[in-house]
């Protein structure tokens, strides 16, 4: 998730201005409730603005002052925890932030950068958030700033294995001011607090949490996988590698034409993903699989998946959610869109646009013979025939099944 560092520390170096509000955005409130799937907050008040309509999935921001003056931007976010104690997935998620900053600032010329400093916000809001983190000043010859960040764990960690993450910089000119809007973030942390059923959930519920796991995986830790052979499995992909445990709450599995000698996850030439038993009856009923990166409105690019659900746990996908709608047919994506195949006849029966919560969306109209009458990027017709994706899914699902059963333990 390079690109969102990026851009929230473009506040504090004072490399380029905030982006633009979104004219789609205008109907949120200053100060009323935003949402996505994992979690609900307060929006600030005026004059802050939100930011883009389609962000990273789970991330809403907000920003408040003009180009070349005093800004600020904040951020909340959603991902997923790897360590297993509270006291060490803390000091990761911090470790982390602290790395990325560094990363950031090594290479650009005339750019000084301070210690960090602990600063953390304990039992915030309703919710109970323990915020933890740190602030560091960043300057450089025209513009000062200081960027903060905190994480605060999922309140049912370890059981769940996710975090909240919030980011607050502020930009302005070397001899001029700071714009004083600090007490906004911590008002939005005292605000945040978790949502939905998650991966307990049915598909609306469950793909922001899927996505969390997969991205946090340690796709490329040298972890063994169990392959074996798919029947009748298509050219390039006649072989899994499956790996319990491998992913945060589900196992990791990929898909080649041969298998690697050494057995190693390696992700970078093959469709992989993460496969989910969500309701613990010992089958798997959720498929996660990478997409790679596409073309987002800002011309930036971004990790995309598709997860698959079998909300009825009958061994069929029944649900489906892709992140690379594109309903202007600029080859750039602009929603996610969730469809449903309720009667499992392999057509839509249902689906709908959404951004940042599937409970946002716009409902899309279903042509006769059950495509949604909306495009996708890359693909030429502007009706989304998803039976086949259901068709496959639902094969998929098998095939993982039993490369789960023949795979003996976890690594």
């Amino acid at each position: 998730m390079r690109r969102v560092r990026s851009i929230a520390l473009a506040a504090a170096l004072g490399v380029v201005a905030f982006a633009a509000p979104d004219p789609a955005h205008a109907k949120e409130k200053p100060g009323g409730t935003v949402a996505t799937d994992a979690w609900t907050a307060t929006a600030p008040a005026k004059p802050w603005k939100p930011g883009p309509v389609l962000e990273t999935a789970g991330i809403r921001s907000w920003s408040a002052g003009e180009a070349e003056e005093s800004q600020a931007l904040l951020r909340v976010g959603y991902i997923g925890v790897v360590p297993g104690t509270r006291t060490a997935a803390l000091a990761d998620l911090v470790r982390r932030a602290k790395a990325g900053i560094r990363e950031e600032t090594k290479d650009r010329i005339q750019v000084e950068q301070s210690s960090f400093e602990a600063d953390s916000m304990i039992q915030v809001g309703p919710a109970g958030l323990s915020w933890h983190g740190f602030r560091v000043a960043i300057s450089t010859p025209r513009r000062s700033g200081v960027s903060w960040r905190w994480v605060a764990l999922h309140p049912r960690f370890p059981a769940v294995r996710r975090a909240f993450t919030l980011t607050y910089d502020e930009s302005y000119p070397r001899e001029g001011t700071s714009p004083g809007r600090l007490a906004a973030a911590r008002a939005l942390a005292a605000t945040v607090a978790p949502a939905g059923r998650g991966l307990d959930g049915t598909l609306g519920d469950a793909w922001l949490d899927a996505r969390a796991a997969a991205f946090a995986a340690r796709i490329d830790s040298a972890q063994r996988l169990c392959w074996s052979s798919i029947p009748d499995g298509a050219p390039g992909r006649e072989h899994v590698g499956y790996g319990k445990g491998i992913a945060l709450g589900g196992d990791f599995y990929m898909l080649s034409g041969f298998v690697p000698p050494d057995s190693l996850v390696d992700a970078a030439p093959a469709e992989y993903g993460v496969a989910f038993d969500r309701n613990g009856d010992g089958r798997l009923d959720l498929l996660l699989v990478n997409r790679g990166l596409q073309a987002f409105p800002a011309r930036d690019f971004e990790p995309t998946v598709s997860v698959y659900g079998d909300d009825d746990f009958d061994g069929r996908i029944d649900a489906i959610v892709v992140e690379d709608v594109d309903k202007d047919g600029d080859k750039r994506v602009d929603a996610r869109m969730l469809a449903r195949d309720t009667d499992e006849d392999g057509r839509t029966d249902a689906a709908f646009t959404f951004d940042a919560a599937t409970s946002m969306g716009g409902k899309i109209e279903i042509d006769p013979s059950g495509r949604p009458k909306v495009g996708r990027v890359g693909l030429t017709p502007e009706v989304s025939d998803l039976a086949g994706m259901f068709r496959a899914a639902t094969v998929r699902l098998a095939d993982l099944e039993r490369a789960r059963i023949a795979c003996p333990q976890a690594p």
